[in-house]
């Protein structure tokens, strides 16, 4: 092999582990927030309480917590192509009213203060009792720009036998 064949391979193979990167580093664009990072609300003080990265009642508490999570963009410059919000969380009755875990994924122009909601997210539409994680799909076109985003964490619990909590957010590309 000559010396300008080699540089050659070699320039080849940069150029290639290059495109690598950057189709991972496209493809690998998330968004990710533990529940406990969240700012509960003024209404939510004394209902709630924090163990490790989890957002659920206190004890002998009722009712429902809000808390709001600030979406920030994790690519500077460029703008993430998220198409789907997962919820770890936790619904001890699935599908029944006395628990609840709805978080709204919310926009506002920041010219005006307008907000608009582009994906709600219901723990009532899954069957799932417990602990769980999952996932809805949405279509937006996000813009740091002209607009703020934040996810609306509220946790509904209506008997302390229960133990409905929220302990991780994400915004990511399928």
């Amino acid at each position: 092999m000559t010396k300008t064949s080699s540089y050659k391979h070699l320039l080849a193979g940069m150029f290639a582990g290059g495109l690598l990167l950057m189709v991972q580093s496209a493809s690998a664009q998330s968004w990710t927030s533990v529940g406990s990072t969240c700012i509960p609300d003024d209404e939510s003080v004394g209902l709630y309480s924090f163990d490790n990265g989890t957002f659920q009642f206190g004890a002998g508490k009722t009712g429902t917590i809000k808390a709001r999570c600030h979406i920030t963009n994790p690519l500077d410059g460029a703008l993430p192509t998220w198409n789907t919000l997962t919820i770890g969380y936790r619904d001890p009755d699935g599908i029944g009213l006395n628990d609840q875990v709805f978080v709204q994924l919310v926009r506002v122009a920041r010219g005006t203060g307008v907000v608009t909601v582009i994906k709600s997210f219901d723990s009532n539409a899954f069957t799932s009792v417990g602990s769980t994680v999952h996932s809805v799909n949405f279509t937006h076109t996000f813009d740091f720009t002209n607009f703020a985003y934040y996810l609306a964490l509220n946790v509904d619990r209506a008997s302390t036998a229960d133990s409905a909590a929220a302990w991780f957010a994400r915004l990511s590309t399928t």
